[in-house]
């Protein structure tokens, strides 16, 4: 967008550089006006060279009026009030982490705070500011034109009820990984139309080109990581489970393999050429604390206090990924007795007073500090998984002439819990994501991944690893 500042209004209209834009002085364009005292917000049409006008007008009509700044910006992420002071919040800057045919994933390294007032943010406002433009100026991601806040199987299975539109991916938006969604709400309230605003998730992505060999055709391996921000905090004041069923440092992780060359009638390539995996982790779902790393873990409710709460987690779970199967990293050696051994004890009987309900332990350290290489015990680690890894299905976009009346089907959810997203679970989520690549070598359609969280839309393959 491009974002005019006059000193009584913020008027944001398309950036004439972008697609779509109007570049013609009698084309028309769609603005959004803000008033800067009251912060009320109301959308017009004009042409661009009236816009122009209005823009000049307003600026001249004021005493002692400015010549109207503009701030080109990528995204419009909403406003922010602190201190009793608010401020335009902008994404000015963002790289292009990659593009897929026209579609971008693109990282914020840039934001903008402008104030709403005309006179300097005092030093306590000023001093929050700089602490949130750190933070959304490191690991949040947005796109224009795809839903990355849903995994690839259920943007496909929710487009077959409502179209996804990219002036209303606001709307579409998985919630739980929508991290502006307050910053919008001021001027969304206010009946302002989503187009204006684009959903931001702080995570990871990465993608990495692999080039064909032989029968294989390329392949774009892509990575995103989406974290929850339903109950986030620093590490020592965000642990574990609260009232409403949510646990500390949520992350879906998923793993998507795009296979280059193949030809389809959907919009997206990534609807028709590619295959997915998707795992979750989270903080061990009980209610506990622990201060420092030196200081012991204390927990503040046991099993049966917590046993609503553990209920509606486990039924989260289960309403957005079907059947699951949990795994616990905890260690069980005795020297961590009052840390995380406190933690499984605890883990065990909550599982327990749950029926239906599936819990195994891997204590992940204990496997990797033995006299045998570390290929060799993680290799024992994974053996431990095989059996339920065999039950995993996964989504193959390439053939979506499969019926989707899979939704009632059992699959496999690995929750991998520990205090922390240490190596364990970067270790545990990596020898499942790539297994894979084991049990496609007979059949390139098979070629990325297990998918073992997704419902609806499955293959089952037999592995012969």
């Amino acid at each position: 967008w491009n974002v005019h500042a006059t000193k009584s209004l913020f008027i944001i209209e398309d950036h004439p550089a972008w697609p779509g834009a109007a570049r013609k002085a009698d084309e028309e364009v769609r603005f959004l006006g803000i008033h800067r005292e009251t912060g009320a917000a109301r959308e017009g049409v004009d042409t661009l060279d009236g816009l122009q006008k209005k823009i000049k007008g307003f600026s001249s009509s004021q005493q002692n009026a400015l010549k109207p700044v503009a701030h080109a910006c990528v995204a419009l992420l909403g406003a922010l009030t602190t201190h009793q002071e608010s401020f335009l919040v902008l994404a000015s800057e963002a790289s292009v982490v990659v593009d897929i045919e026209g579609q971008q994933i693109l990282e914020v390294t840039r934001c903008e705070m402008v104030p709403f007032a005309a006179t300097s943010p005092s030093g306590d406002a000023a001093s929050a500011i700089a602490d949130i433009k750190h933070l959304l100026e490191q690991h949040f991601y947005l796109s224009r034109e795809f839903d990355m806040t849903r995994r690839l199987q259920r943007r496909l299975l929710d487009r077959m009820e409502v179209p996804w539109s990219p002036e209303e991916s606001m709307l579409a938006a998985d919630e739980r990984f929508v991290w502006n969604r307050q910053l919008v709400a001021p001027l969304w309230c206010q009946g302002v139309s989503p187009r204006w605003f684009a959903p931001v998730t702080q995570g990871f992505v990465q993608a990495r080109e692999m080039p064909g060999r032989g029968r294989t055709p390329p392949l774009l391996v892509l990575l995103i990581a989406r974290r929850s921000c339903r109950r986030v905090g620093t590490r020592y004041n965000c642990r574990g489970l609260d009232d409403e069923g949510e646990v500390g440092n949520w992350v879906e992780t998923e793993q998507l393999v795009l296979v280059r060359g193949v030809v389809g009638q959907a919009t997206s390539p990534l609807e028709t050429g590619c295959l997915a995996f998707t795992q979750v982790r989270g903080s061990a779902p009980v209610f506990w604390e622990q201060p420092s790393a030196m200081s012991g873990i204390t927990v503040s409710r046991g099993p049966e206090l917590g046993a609503v709460a553990f209920e509606k987690h486990c039924r989260l779970v289960e309403a957005e990924y079907g059947e699951a199967v949990y795994v616990s990293l905890l260690s069980d050696k005795e020297s961590k007795r009052d840390t995380e051994g406190a933690l499984t004890v605890v883990l065990k009987e909550q599982f327990r007073m749950q029926e239906g309900l599936r819990l195994l332990h891997l204590d992940f350290h204990a496997r990797l500090t033995g006299e045998r290489s570390f290929e060799c015990e993680l290799n024992s680690l994974a053996e431990a998984l095989e059996t339920h890894v065999q039950r995993f299905g996964f989504l193959d976009t390439m053939a979506l002439q499969i019926s989707l009346q899979g939704r009632g089907k059992k699959v496999l959810f690995a929750q991998t819990a520990s205090t922390a997203w240490t190596e364990r679970t970067c270790c545990n989520a990596s020898w499942l994501g790539d297994g894979c690549s084991t049990a496609a070598a007979s059949d390139l359609r098979f070629v990325a991944i297990w998918n073992g969280a997704e419902v609806g839309l499955q293959r089952r393959v037999t592995h012969e690893a």
